[in-house]
């Protein structure tokens, strides 16, 4: 864990999940609490020796070379309108990790862990992860309509953990798939190639259950068996 005087950092998200299950954590993802401002934190992490090599003021957000390993830094924040189903027009700074915690996809992907290793969990997310299920934070049709590629999203997290979908929210899978028209073709093959490595029986029952066969083939996007070897 990182240490900045007047910084308390957690590491947050898929982060998160894959330590508690036991998985080698490769991204690692951290929000800041501070009373630092962008620029304050940014020199901060400077003067203790850390490379900066992306800065994002505009959406709280600092990339950051620790040694031998790349990191994310943020800020809290609150998500602006989402007018193209896929990104916020902007950010602006969340009064608490909560507020932080209620614009993530879904509970398994929103714990926090502090440096003593105590978990925050604000929407059960530590439940989720004990029980193996995919669940929306908050208001499932809520989530999808911010970001639809979050559908395909719930597909890879089933395929690739294992995990069932809760019933509401896959009910909101379905209302809302038609809108994956919306998403590009490169972010659409990326999470099916992801989920169909690890699990294709359940991606092509998620694919007929939804029916997007027809928003796939629109796209250009086909299937074909390969042979790899072991």
């Amino acid at each position: 864990m990182m240490n900045i005087p007047g910084v308390t950092f957690y590491l947050v998200g898929g982060s998160v999940r894959d330590a508690l299950l036991g998985k080698t954590v490769k991204d690692k993802d951290y929000v800041v609490v501070t009373d630092m401002g962008f620029d304050e934190l940014a020199a901060a992490l400077e003067k203790a020796g850390y490379l900066i090599y992306v800065r994002k003021p505009e959406f709280l957000t600092l990339r950051v070379r620790t040694g031998t390993e790349t990191v994310d830094i943020a800020f809290p924040r609150v998500d602006g309108p989402y007018k193209d189903g896929r990104r916020p027009e902007g950010v602006t700074p969340a009064q608490s990790l909560k507020e932080d915690a209620s614009r993530r996809d879904f509970t398994i992907n929103s714990l926090y862990m502090d440096a003593d290793g105590e978990i925050v969990d604000f929407f059960g997310g530590e439940r989720d992860l004990a029980a193996g299920v995919i669940r929306t934070v908050g208001d499932p049709d809520e989530r999808f309509k911010e970001d639809y590629l979050r559908i395909l999203r719930a597909i890879r997290f089933s395929a690739t953990l294992r995990f069932n979908i809760d019933y509401n929210t896959h009910l909101a899978m379905v209302r809302n798939a038609h809108r994956i028209a919306l998403v590009s073709a490169d972010r659409i093959r990326e999470e099916l190639s992801k989920a169909l490595r690890a699990n294709p029986k359940r991606v092509f029952q998620e694919i007929d259950a939804l029916g997007l066969w027809g928003i796939l083939f629109e796209k250009g996007i086909t299937f074909g068996a390969t042979q790899r070897e072991q």
